[in-house]
Formats: C-alpha cells, structure tokens, sequence
C-alpha cells in the first residue's frame, strides 16, 4: 500500500493532485466523445424558463465519466487494494453509475426527459444498497449503531437498517436532484467529500470506532473525488461544457451516503451536505402538496433551484448562493466533526 509509504497526510495530497491532473487531462477528449455521440439530443424539462432551455440545449450529458474514472484510479494508486472497504465502496459506485448512464443513454436516445422509470430506478437503487448493506452488517457487529453528536456509539437496533437505506439511497437522489444548473451540484460535492474525509481521517487517527476506519482508504478516496470534482467544474461551469449527468450523480450520491453508513456520521453528512437536503426536501413537499390538494403547488416549478430561476433570479446568482450555503455548512460540520472527535 503505497500510503503506508509516504504517511497518511501525504497521500491524500498525492490522490487529490493525482486525480485532478486527470481530470483536467481527460475532460476535453471525454466532452467531444459525448458531443458526437450525443449530438445535441440530451433533452431539457420545457416547464422551465425559455433562456435555461435554449442555453443548455446541446450541452452533453454524462460528464461524470470526468469525475468517475480519475477519481477510480488515483484511488487504485494511493488506497489499499487489499482492504474490504475500498471493494463495497467501488462496487456501490460502480452499478450505481451504470443505472445512471443507462437513464442518460434513454434520455438523449428517445428524447424524453423521463428515462428509467421511477419504480425501476428506485427498485435498483434499493438492490444496489441492500448488496452493501449486507455486506456491511456482516463485517461489523456495531452496524445497528451510530454516533448523534457523540463519540459513543448508541444502538438503534431495528430502525436503523431503513435509516441506512435513506441514507444511501436519498443521497443518491439528492444529488440527481441538485444536479439542475451549471456547477450547482459539485460545490456541495466537494464539501461533503472533504468533511467525510476529515472525519474518516480523524477516526483514523484517534479510534473513533467505525467500519470503514481501519485505514486511510475513505480519505483517499474522498480527496480523490474532491480532486476530480474540481477539474469537473472547470468544465460545469456556467455556460457549462458538460453535464454531469445521472451517470455522475447517482453514483456520486450513493457513494457519499455509503461513506457516512460506514463512518457512522451520518448526520454530519446531512449537515454538511445542506444542500443536498434542501433540493430532496422540496421536491418531496411539491410532489406531497401537489397530490394532497389535487394540484396546487408550493414551489413554481421543484426542486426549489428552478423555483428561484422561474422567479426571475439569475442562474450564476442561484448557484453562488448555494454554494455560499454549502461551504457555511461545512464550516458548521466541521465543528460538530472536531467536537465529536475531542
């Protein structure tokens, strides 16, 4: 393992570096493989407001092969292949982003904004998880617990296998759900990463007990995802070259919501990941409201980013302010993540 080597501290360094030069190395080679392969047919939800629909309209879609693929190797270089962690979080990262290019492969293919069903995604989502889960309750006899702002663990026996399963599964979608304006979703990426990782590392280093803190690998990977994530911005900025896509943000999802599982800090990951909530809260509220009263709505058009955009803010406007939101949240995170580990 090439980070018993150099020292934990380093090679995170050594993992984000790596994986942002490939990021940036890569990305405009992957754009132009999935401009003529797409060809301009990713479609865009027409209850959104004329501007945002003519400006993306020829973006590609799928970007999060950008993300992805850096992310996977610099982790294969600088994490330990022999270690069962870094195993159930690559094979989570894996079906998961296959589902997520199968919907983005539907979508531009039969120009309809729908692609998988929801009943289908939401089953294979619920299949995927359940592999890791299981996997996970069988390598650690404290899978029932969880730390709430404390060091100790507290059981919460029965009720925390569906919890586990919102977790994973919610995070998956939130992120899908985020991912609607151009860099709106990979700020909070990068936050939630970077606060997974330090409490990875500081569980790590003080015993914090945890499943997957036997070794650096969750950090490693964290910095990796980080790494790549910033060269994808470059990229996802606005007018955005790419799209992320439900390749990128279901996987990505699904992927930080397993960290948190098995770093048992779930609820900093909600915290820090604000913003995430923020967009699946409001969708969950329209869509609830919406059926309750037969049609009246709380929001113009949900997830609320699009609320804001058809009142009339800006779009780089919407998505500063976000991230503005996302990197207070961490700051917020990270004391509850010193406090935890004092």
């Amino acid at each position: 393992m090439l980070s018993t080597a150099v020292g934990a501290l380093p090679s995170y360094f050594c993992s984000f570096l790596l994986s942002a030069v490939l990021g940036f190395a890569m990305a405009p080679y992957i754009i132009v493989a999935l401009q003529n392969v797409q060809k301009g047919r990713h479609p865009i939800r027409g209850c959104l407001p004329a501007a945002h629909v003519a400006q993306k309209r020829g973006v590609p879609s799928m970007g999060g092969i950008i993300i992805l693929l850096p992310c996977v190797l610099s982790t294969a270089v600088f994490g330990d292949l022999h270690s069962q962690d870094i195993w159930v979080i690559l094979a989570t990262l894996a079906p998961f982003a296959i589902l997520g290019g199968v919907d983005d492969y539907l979508k531009f293919t039969k120009q309809d904004t729908k692609g998988v069903g929801l009943g289908v995604k939401l089953f294979a989502q619920l299949f995927m998880t359940s592999a890791a889960l299981i996997f996970l309750s069988h390598n650690s006899s404290d899978f029932t617990s969880t730390h709430i702002f404390s060091k100790d663990l507290i059981d919460l026996g029965w009720v925390y296998v569906p919890f586990a399963y919102i977790v994973v599964v919610g995070s998956s979608n939130s992120v899908n759900l985020t991912d609607g304006l151009d860099g709106l979703a990979i700020v909070p990426v990068m936050t939630s990463a970077t606060a997974l990782g330090i409490t990875g590392h500081l569980s790590l280093q003080l015993g914090t007990e945890a499943i997957g803190a036997t070794n650096a690998n969750i950090p490693i990977f964290c910095a990796a995802l980080v790494g790549s994530a910033l060269s994808f911005l470059w990229f996802n900025a606005h007018p955005a070259k790419v799209f992320m896509g439900d390749l990128g943000s279901l996987s990505i999802g699904a992927s930080l919501g397993l960290m948190s599982v098995m770093l048992k800090c779930e609820l900093i990951y909600a915290i820090a990941g604000s913003v995430f909530v923020a967009e699946a809260l409001s969708t969950m509220a329209q869509v609830a409201y919406c059926r309750l009263t037969k049609g009246r709505k709380i929001f113009l058009v949900a997830p609320v980013h699009h609320h804001f955009e058809k009142a009339g803010l800006k779009e780089a406007t919407i998505v500063t302010r976000a991230w503005v939101i996302a990197v207070v949240s961490f700051v917020i995170s990270l004391a509850v993540i010193i406090y935890v580990h004092r």
